[in-house]
């Protein structure tokens, strides 16, 4: 039971992780708009004023990031203690669409 205690702690942290790499990739596309690093919660706010309103990113990205948002905070507290395989496969393959959107917005800025 231990290990299998140990190996849900690591998908779990799995899911954490690639939080905060959509997290990272979102705060450079901001910084090099010259906005400060924002916290997470801002970031959403950011991304739609600054490209969703402009017409530079699909409204699907900051949903995406909102959901994350959201299932890692009820992981942190508690509310989430399983994540399928299946989920967390969605969970990255959206990381790496996101973070190649994030990387595309930041090569047209140069």
């Amino acid at each position: 039971p231990r290990h299998l205690s140990r190996a849900n702690t690591s998908i779990l942290a799995a899911v954490e992780s690639v939080y905060w790499c959509m997290v990272d990739a979102a705060q450079a596309v901001l910084m090099n708009v010259e906005e400060l690093a924002p916290s997470p919660e801002e970031i959403p706010k950011l991304l739609i004023q600054i490209y969703v309103d402009t017409g530079k990113l699909s409204m699907k990205y900051v949903e995406w990031f909102n959901e994350m948002y959201a299932v890692v905070h009820h992981i942190s507290h508690g509310q989430i203690t399983e994540v399928s395989g299946k989920e967390i496969h969605m969970y990255k393959e959206r990381a790496d669409e996101f973070l190649g959107k994030m990387a595309e917005l930041v090569k047209q800025s140069s």
